[in-house]
């Protein structure tokens, strides 16, 4: 549990659209920006590697698959938090409307 989620367990909803305003934010903050530049060069890195790797070597070949994927997983959670929140934001003022 993320401490948002501590903060308002009564109500999951606007956690959700807190924790995609805060995944947003540190997308456009100066962390954010590395960590997916160094997710980027890590995918661009591995796969060149790839491209020259020796195809008698599985394990090679695992390894930079496996630093692909997990560098790709980075920015996808990543924008899913600030999708999920997008889609709670809008949850929240549909159900303001129909109060």
């Amino acid at each position: 549990m993320s401490s948002i989620d501590g903060l308002f367990q009564d109500d999951p909803l606007f956690a959700r659209a807190m924790l995609g305003q805060e995944a947003e934010r540190f997308i456009k903050g100066p962390v954010g920006r590395h960590v997916i530049a160094r997710a980027e060069k890590q995918i661009e890195q591995a796969y060149q590697a790839l491209s020259v790797a020796d195809p008698e070597d599985p394990k090679l070949i695992r390894d930079l698959q496996h630093k692909i994927s997990v560098a790709r997983a980075v920015p996808h959670w990543l924008a899913l938090a600030v999708q999920d929140g997008i889609m709670a934001e809008q949850q929240i003022e549909r159900e303001e409307v129909e109060e």
